[in-house]
């Protein structure tokens, strides 16, 4: 009878895993298509869309009435007003859980900014909280990696344990060939890791059982946590796991030795012997403080043969911020020294430096104006050829105002003057009259023989049918 309550009283540890914002509902769709077992999940985000696609089969929108479900656009302050708006619905997804995983990706709007609002109502209603979180890449800027440290420094003081994975040490665990999407996906698959290992030890059956109250020893030491992956295959196989962890680069051997708390979780078939577990603890015993807190579960799988796997996570470490500062506030700078007194020892660059904006706009304005004027140039120019092309019916009309133009612009001298031109009527070829000679004869002529067959040509008292030059009494002269 006391062995089934305690079997009870272990089921009845629930255990839920929470992704935020789109880092976060990524990781958690992950861990659903590896299938892990006995753990609920559900994702929180402000992104329609995002929660459309997700596999979790518990989704909370929040903040509608800030983002109207478009997402916060990488503001924290939109994602952390989201989660406050909404915290009744994220105390009804939080009822009853013993055991919360928060994981997001900080940088961002909603998983910065609401993942602190979200631990701390844990925390207020009882819940273990564990986070699981990752910071940007350094090629994503520094904006983003300080909106990360600003968001852990608020995280860290609402969750009980942190674990922070830098994505830059990714680049230690791949090569140079792998694609982008197969490093993410090794990010997914460190919080995997990380939930996987310390859930499966609360809930599996193992050859050292530990149980809600031993975790929650280790989990509960407020401060940041590290953790470590290892395998190990063949004779010592435990041993090996163990090394391989601690040279992981997500763990690093110096941040074991000021840990609070350590949980060792070493997974391996039924051909594990209890002396390789208790050989393999001793490397770790000789790592940390005499008096840190460690604990240990081992679980036997029938899949597993001839390979260990271990897990390390040291709790109870400082949490080191590391705030860059922002180039954006530099730039101004230089403008700002040249509208003060230049150092004495250097007059001749303050003065060059002041001199040389005004011909580069001078230079400019000039070519902007030219090239305007020939657009403009170009466009009249299609004006001028239609005297060449008028119809025949407007000839005599485009004539005379044509001849206005010319009277009005050109003085009478300019058409006088090349008289003597007519002195040479010996190259002029048999048959050809002279322009003035043409003109005397039309003189000479009555009104009425220009078109002896039609009526005359009348308007407003002008007769249209003599030329425009002899209307006006001009004196053509013939010219070359």
């Amino acid at each position: 009878m006391l062995r089934f309550e305690e079997q009870e009283n272990k089921q009845i540890a629930r255990i839920k895993v929470i992704g935020v914002g789109g880092g976060g509902t990524n990781a958690v769709d992950h861990m659903i298509e590896t299938g892990i077992t006995g753990v609920e999940f559900a994702v929180v985000n402000t992104d329609v869309q995002a929660l459309a696609k997700s596999k979790s089969p518990e989704k909370i929108q929040i903040g509608k009435n800030i983002t109207r479900g478009m997402g916060t656009g990488g503001n924290p302050e939109l994602g952390n007003q989201a989660a406050l708006d909404d915290q009744e619905l994220i105390r009804e997804m939080i009822e009853g859980v013993d055991i919360l995983f928060l994981t997001a990706g900080f940088g961002g709007g909603t998983g910065t900014g609401a993942s602190p609002v979200i631990s701390r109502i844990a925390r207020e209603m009882g819940t273990l909280t564990v986070g699981v979180i990752t910071k940007p890449f350094t090629f994503e800027g520094r904006k983003r990696m300080n909106q990360a440290e600003h968001g852990i420094h608020a995280f860290k003081d609402a969750v009980d344990t942190i674990v922070c994975v830098p994505n830059d040490k990714l680049f230690d665990l791949i090569s140079e060939d792998t694609p982008l999407y197969e490093a993410y996906r090794m990010t997914d698959n460190i919080l995997y890791q990380a939930v996987e290992s310390i859930s499966q030890v609360i809930i599996q059956p193992g050859l050292i059982n530990l149980d809600f109250a031993d975790i929650h020893s280790i989990l509960a030491i407020r401060g940041g946590a590290v953790i470590g992956f290892g395998e190990g295959s063949g004779k010592d196989k435990a041993a090996k796991a163990i090394q391989a962890a601690l040279a992981s680069p997500l763990l690093e051997v110096k941040n074991m030795r000021g840990a609070k708390g350590v949980l060792i979780s070493i997974i391996g078939g039924r051909d594990l012997a209890l002396y390789e577990v208790n050989s393999a603890i001793g490397t770790i015993h000789e790592i940390v403080d005499d008096d840190a807190d460690i604990i240990i579960g081992a679980i036997i799988r029938d899949d597993i043969k001839d390979k260990a796997m271990v897990t390390l996570m040291a709790t109870g470490l400082e949490i080191e911020s590391q705030i860059l500062p922002m180039k954006q506030k530099a730039v101004p700078k230089p403008f700002v020294q040249f509208s003060e007194p230049e150092p004495a020892e250097e007059p001749a660059y303050a003065q060059e430096s002041e001199e040389e904006p005004e011909p580069e706009q001078n230079e400019e304005g000039p070519e902007e104006v030219v090239a305007y004027q020939e657009e403009f140039h170009t466009e009249q120019e299609p004006e001028e050829d239609a005297y060449s092309h008028t119809p025949d019916f407007m000839e005599e009309s485009v004539a005379a105002q044509r001849d206005e133009q010319i009277e009005e612009q050109e003085p009478e001298p300019v058409f006088e003057e090349d008289e003597e031109e007519e002195e040479e009527p010996e190259e002029e070829p048999a048959g050809f009259t002279s322009f003035s000679n043409a003109t005397q004869r039309l003189k000479d002529l009555p009104q009425s023989e220009f078109f002896d067959k039609s009526d005359p040509t009348v308007y407003s008292g002008t007769n249209l049918d003599i030329p425009s030059f002899m209307r006006k009494k001009k004196n053509f002269a013939r010219t070359e």
